[in-house]
Formats: structure tokens, C-alpha cells, sequence
């Protein structure tokens, strides 16, 4: 599930900076590494010790929100932030671009704020006004700084709308057009990669294919094969999904991030095969454990495609 996350820049001070730079950030529990850290319990910690003087209460309640940015807000989550002190108008929207945090101890960019999210952003200021009241007084009344909306539907129903196109820039659209063709890559699982060979000459294989936190995605169980060695060299490459009648198609192109025992450690490389698996096959395997451990043998790659350009024929 797609989730819409609200990180407010310091009442908007730093929206420029978020936008600019290409994350979202907050500032607590400041020079302070958090990239290891796995659990509440270890933030919760932390936060403790770096505000002695909070109340328990205010302990926690701040604490879940540094929860809630390193631990909750997924790859593929959208991401708001208010570029004005009374979150009003207007704001500014983007997605997450990939999972976990990085910290910046030293940034130049004029953010004080030191754990940071990648996030493509939309650097068109969008006015809250186009939304619902309801979600209007949502942004606008919260005194939080990192918090889940409610209105999940109404926002990805809104931004997907033929009307709001014109917000969107040129280098989002994409993550739109992606919204539109993703009920047909969860129910259609028939696919072709296309990547490039070292000399420049398109390579093609046959994948199961479907979508995965906003990313065109399939699982290649052979870690050393011609479509895993190229996507290491170049990973430009493009995911064709197609009905079993071959009348209707959808093709992404974009860039290719792998994960495999190589960069990811082994229970999230786990969790991470079994979601995918599923997410292109629409059912759980007859075996997990026999899974894992075929994967583990076989030393299995992740592949997941970020959209850059979406074109098909839909029927």
C-alpha cells in the first residue's frame, strides 16, 4: 500500500532546500549517526538521552515521529511538505526514492537538518486549495512535523486526475503515467527485459514481471546471467509486460536498482524476494522455506525499475 506522509521544513523554511536538493530531512537527535538504527526501542533511546529535560510524554510523542521517517515511510510513499509557515499555501509533493536514511553532518545546502530521505520531487508548487477540506485542515492544523495522512485515496486519486498534469514537471510525469498502467503490470505477469550488451547491442530475456512500491519489478534467480551482468554495467534497460493474448502491452523504461546478498542484508533480502514473488505472481509459494534457500543457492537478484518514460496500448 502507497502511503502520503506529510515532513514539514521547519514551518516551510526549508522546503526550497528539500526540493533543491532532492530529500526530506528533520532535525532531532542531531549529530547523532542513525542510519543503523532498526527499532523504536533504539530511537526511543536516543531521543532520551539527547533531551534530558523532556517529559516522558514529549519524549515519545517526538520520538515516534524520527520512528515514523526512518522506519515507516517506504520506497514509492509520497511525500508533502508545506513551503510557507502557516501550511497553507502552497506545498510541495514528491516520492520516496529508495529505503533507508543517509546522514549529513556537514551539508552546505543551508538545512541544519541531518537525517535525510532521497525523494523525487515535483518542483512545481501545487496550491492546497485543489483538495478537500478535510485534508486541507489536516496539514494546516497539525502541530506535527512528520505524520500519515488520512486521505490516502483522495491524494492519489487527485494527482493522478487528467486536470492536474499541468502541476506536474516534466521529470514526475513519469511516476504518474506509472499509476495509471500499474493495475495492468499486478495482473498481467508475462514480460520482457531489454538491456545493453557491453558493445551496445540490445539484450532480451523473458521475466515474470509486476509492481512493486512504484518500480516495474521481477526477481532473476540466477545471479550471474547476461540480463544481471548488464544491469551492473548500465542499468538503463526497459520492462515489457504483456496480456497472454498479446492485444494489450505496457513498457517502462528506466533505471535499474539491484539488490542481492552483494548489498542487502539477508532478512531484508528475504522479506524482500517473498514480497516481490508475490507482487509478480499475485500468490504465495507452496514453500517458502524451499524458496529461501533456492534463492540463497541460486544467489537471486532483486531487479526493480524506477520509471522514466510509460507508453503501452491499454484494452
Amino acid at each position: 500500500m502507497v502511503n502520503v506522509w506529510a515532513v514539514c521544513a521547519d514551518y516551510g523554511k526549508y522546503a526550497r532546500n528539500f526540493v533543491d536538493g532532492g530529500y526530506a530531512a528533520v532535525g532531532w537527535i542531531a549529530n547523532t549517526d542513525l542510519t543503523g538504527v532498526t527499532t523504536r526501542e533504539e530511537i526511543w533511546k536516543l531521543y532520551a538521552e539527547s533531551q534530558p529535560h523532556e517529559s516522558p510524554n514529549q519524549v515519545g510523542a517526538n520520538a515516534s515521529q524520527v520512528a515514523y521517517f526512518l522506519l515507516d515511510i517506504q520506497p514509492g510513499d509520497y511525500v508533502i511538505t508545506p513551503s510557507v509557515k502557516q501550511r497553507k499555501d502552497p506545498f510541495y509533493f514528491g516520492r520516496i526514492e529508495e529505503a533507508g536514511s543517509y546522514y549529513a553532518p556537514e551539508a552546505d545546502d543551508g538545512c541544519r537538518f541531518q537525517h535525510r530521505r532521497r525523494v523525487k520531487w515535483n518542483d512545481q508548487p501545487v496550491s492546497i486549495s485543489m483538495f478537500s477540506d478535510s485534508f486541507q485542515r489536516t496539514l494546516i492544523r497539525t502541530s506535527k512535523t512528520v505524520f500519515r495522512f488520512r486521505q490516502n485515496e483522495e491524494f492519489l486519486a487527485r494527482i493522478a486526475s487528467e486536470d492536474f498534469r499541468p502541476f506536474l514537471s516534466d521529470k514526475f510525469r513519469a511516476c504518474f503515467d506509472f499509476e495509471r498502467v500499474r493495475p495492468f503490470l499486478e495482473k498481467n505477469h508475462r514480460g520482457v527485459i531489454t538491456t545493453r550488451q557491453a558493445d551496445g547491442a540490445a539484450h532480451a530475456s523473458i521475466v515474470v514481471c509486476g509492481a512493486y512500491q512504484g518500480n516495474a519489478a521481477f526477481v532473476t534467480v540466477y545471479g550471474n546471467s547476461a540480463k544481471v551482468r548488464n544491469l551492473r554495467r548500465d542499468p538503463a534497460c526497459t520492462v515489457l509486460a504483456v496480456t497472454d493474448d498479446w492485444r494489450a502491452f505496457v513498457s517502462v523504461e528506466g533505471q535499474a536498482s539491484l539488490f542481492d546478498a552483494s548489498n542487502t542484508e539477508p532478512e531484508k533480502l528475504r522479506v524482500l524476494l517473498r514480497e516481490v514473488y508475490r507482487a509478480c505472481g499475485d500468490k504465495d509459494h507452496p514453500d517458502w522455506d524451499e524458496y529461501d534457500q533456492a534463492m540463497v543457492d541460486q544467489r537471486a537478484v532483486v531487479v526493480l525499475v524506477r520509471p522514466e518514460r510509460v507508453y503501452g496500448l491499454l484494452r
